[in-house]
């Protein structure tokens, strides 16, 4: 089971934190400041995801390929349209869930 967070500040962290205490084994925290991560491992991510160190990768190919189809929990925590999208379009086809 994966979970993501977007954004490593205030509810990204937040979501970390209720994804530890409810035991998903995959956390994965996505920001474009790769500072955050060290706060965000504190909380319990247990991986991280810089968008721009993916080159011409999208993040939605990324997690797809590296979790097995995708994560099965989203959370988008920017308030951005596009993160918004890219987090939904992530999600596990078929039973993924996403929270805007």
């Amino acid at each position: 089971e994966a979970v993501v967070s977007t954004q490593s500040t205030g509810v990204g962290l937040a979501v970390i934190m209720g994804c530890k205490v409810a035991g998903a084994k995959n956390i994965i925290a996505i920001d474009l400041n790769p500072d955050k991560f060290e706060v965000a491992a504190q909380f319990g991510a247990t991986h991280f995801i810089n968008p721009k160190d993916l080159g011409e990768k999208s993040i939605v190919s990324h997690l797809q390929e590296e979790f097995n189809g995708g994560p099965c929990y989203t959370f988008e925590c920017v308030g951005n349209v596009h993160v918004m999208r890219a987090a939904l379009e992530s999600a596990h086809k078929g039973w993924g869930k996403d929270v805007v």
